[in-house]
């Protein structure tokens, strides 16, 4: 009877074996280096969820991509699917998935990453500026890995039946933090919004005075240019006395002036000899 119990669990151990999960490729984890002791430091990796295992909720050791698009530490993957001896592994984000692959890939890209995140990429963001290592994940949208965790231009599934394309989540996910991070930064401070407001402002203002001036210079031109409304009133007043006197006299009406004085003064002379 025992014996039979103990026959019955080595060939569910050796049945957890064969189905235990392996890592496509050169079968090599990914190193992550320069990450910090201090998790409260600025940048630390342990801060961001993307970097954050799904299983243990730690930050990622030998960050691998399983068939469901999701990352996940190997060792925590592996102790996850050897739990599901008797039934198929389940993916730990979505239970009622469909079920993972035995064949898992190396996350390289996203291991390069975390490697340089807090020395170099954090910094960066917080300067408004997307570095390279993010530059080059931001096309296609959706990234992919192959059998060697590179990212793929294509999201069609390869010709080779035994190559096999998985989403990267993880990385699409740092890469969208990442881009945050810098356009937040990138914003221009406050102050100088302030003094860029009062600019405008003032340059309104002096634009404005500006109109006002030219517009009552033109105005006063054309009044100038102008007749005074004035000036027909005094045309339609009646002729002076001087106007009505002729500037020469004629001659007929001067000699005969002249005789009448000449008669006159005849006159008074006779009476003076009386």
């Amino acid at each position: 009877m025992v014996s039979l119990q103990v026959v019955a669990f080595w060939a569910s151990t050796v049945a957890a074996l064969a189905r235990s999960l392996s890592i496509s490729g050169r079968g090599r984890c990914p190193t992550i280096d320069g990450v910090g002791d201090d998790p409260s430091a600025p940048g630390h990796v342990s801060q961001q969820k993307c970097f954050l295992d799904a299983i243990s909720l730690d930050v990622f050791e030998c960050p691998v991509v399983a068939s469901d698009g999701n990352t996940y530490s190997w060792s925590g993957l592996k102790q996850w699917c050897a739990g599901a001896s008797r039934g198929p592994c389940r993916s730990p984000v979505d239970t009622n998935g469909p079920n993972l692959s035995e064949i898992v890939f190396p996350n390289s890209g996203l291991a390069d990453i975390m490697s340089q995140w807090q020395a170099s990429i954090y910094p960066a963001l917080l300067r408004g500026e997307v570095p390279k290592a993010i530059q080059k994940w931001r096309s296609p949208p959706v990234l992919m890995v192959d059998l060697h965790g590179r990212s793929l231009k294509t999201s069609r599934e390869p010709r080779a039946p035994h190559r096999h394309v998985y989403p990267n989540r993880a990385l699409s996910c740092i890469v969208q933090r990442a881009v945050a991070i810098a356009e937040q930064n990138n914003r221009p401070d406050p102050k100088s919004l302030r003094v860029m407001m009062w600019a405008l402002i003032a340059s309104g203002i002096v634009i404005v005075v500006l109109f006002v001036v030219v517009a009552v210079c033109l105005l006063r031109r054309r009044l100038a240019s102008r007749p005074s409304k004035y000036a027909d009133l005094v045309s339609n007043q009646p002729p002076s006395y001087q106007d009505l006197v002729p500037e020469h006299v004629p001659e007929v009406v001067q000699e005969q002036a002249d005789g009448a004085v000449r008669q006159a003064s005849r006159e008074v002379a006779h009476q003076d000899r009386r």
